[in-house]
């Protein structure tokens, strides 16, 4: 700016949040270099998005993992959102580890008290991504949608959830026979 005046910085912080929440994940870490101000904004933002595999699967997996660990001071998350489009370019014997870390992203999000968990993946060659056959669990839970997944009974199992109010599943594969609602 011609008069070096830092007009970022006089935004309230519940707008630096919203447009925080506006970005893909690695865009929100890196307005950090805008200003003084915005440089731990992305820590607390109340919404997260995890888009693509930037960088390839062993790039992207520790930045997921770093940006979970340092959410300021266990900030909970309004809404997380995983769309990860992955072009597996490892062996057969990566992917069930890829998965394993995925999970754990998806229990990482609901102890950050998540409200809104969106999980989509698209694995290409054309493979379902296999969730854990586990029940998710949490108290604070009111929207969940899942695309392109694999999975159990235990992906269908809400009695942990009792503030679900909200579901939906597309072009999933779940093996079971019934669905158990949250009491």
């Amino acid at each position: 700016m011609a008069s070096g005046a830092d007009r970022i910085s006089d935004l309230l912080k519940g707008v630096l949040h919203h447009i925080l929440s506006l970005l893909p994940a690695q865009d929100a870490v890196r307005t950090c270099v805008l200003a003084q101000s915005w440089c731990h904004h992305w820590r607390s933002a109340p919404v997260v998005r995890f888009a693509g595999w930037a960088g390839g699967v062993y790039a992207f997996g520790p930045f997921v993992d770093g940006l979970l660990n340092a959410r300021r001071g266990g900030a909970p998350l309004d809404s997380c959102d995983f769309d990860l489009d992955v072009d597996l370019d490892l062996g057969p014997y990566d992917v069930p580890r890829m998965e394993r870390r995925v999970n754990s992203w998806i229990r990482r999000a609901l102890r950050r008290q998540v409200r809104e968990l969106r999980f989509q993946a698209s694995i290409k060659p054309r493979l379902p991504f296999v969730l854990e056959d586990r029940p998710l669990a949490s108290d604070h839970l009111t929207r969940l949608e899942l695309v392109s997944v694999q999975g159990n009974a235990g992906v269908l199992d809400f009695s942990c959830c009792p503030a679900l109010d909200d579901l939906k599943m597309e072009d999933c594969d779940v093996r079971s026979v019934e669905m158990i609602p949250h009491p």
